[in-house]
């Protein structure tokens, strides 16, 4: 929060200023010009004639100018027609300070289907894991002993994060279970499914180096 406070402040800087600008109807749409010169008590006078009749809900109305007034129109500066590019920006200097994309916060001007995908990951691998890392180390400290370490870890599981994706979750098991890393019942039990009894061999099922052969017939 310190370190994006100038990037918070200013977002909120333009929020007020944007809901001050389009909340009160009697911005300085216009002006109203005399001919000649009102004493304090009638532009006072005028002023709140005129915010009264067309300030606000009454924005919109027709105007009837009377004593020789002119009404001049008075468009937006060119530093408020860009509010709405001046916010987006500040969605993305604020999610630079917490190291999220810009994406997780609904702000796709510049998403596409693969950069999306990779700033998730890299959401996940830069942003999320050294907290998990540390939080890790910080509990084993605390809760496990020293003869515990030997047998026992604590580790959070992210692969809720990779669950909406499930052709990359597919092939992941899949890479696993080739290469003998992982069991069918450990798979298994991250897609919260039950056992199986020859769930537990570490061999691939996609060779049939382990198969079980079958027994030869007496002649």
């Amino acid at each position: 929060m310190r370190l994006g406070r100038e990037a918070i402040g200013l977002s909120l800087t333009l929020e007020a200023h944007a809901a001050r600008l389009f909340g009160n109807g009697a911005r300085p749409g216009g002006i109203l010009s005399f001919t000649g010169k009102l004493g304090e008590g009638v532009a006072v006078r005028m002023k709140k004639s005129w915010q009264s009749a067309f300030g606000s809900d009454n924005s919109g109305g027709t105007a009837v100018l009377e004593e020789g007034a002119t009404f001049s129109p008075v468009t937006l500066t060119s530093v408020d027609a860009q509010f709405l590019e001046m916010r987006q920006q500040q969605v993305r200097e604020i999610a630079n300070v917490y190291g999220v994309p810009a994406t997780m916060l609904n702000d796709l001007s510049s998403a596409t289907f693969s950069n999306a995908e990779a700033l998730g990951q890299a959401f996940r691998d830069e942003t999320i894991m050294p907290w998990v890392v540390a939080w890790e180390a910080a509990l084993e400290r605390v809760l496990l002993g020293e003869d515990e370490l030997a047998t026992h870890a604590i580790v959070f599981d992210l692969d809720a994060l990779d669950r909406a994706d499930l052709a990359a979750k597919a092939e992941a098991i899949a890479k696993r279970r080739a290469a003998g890393i992982t069991t069918a019942n450990e798979e298994r039990r991250t897609l919260n499914l039950p056992p199986h009894a020859q769930g537990d061999e570490l061999g691939s099922p996609y060779t049939t180096a382990n198969a079980v052969q079958p027994k030869a017939q007496a002649a």
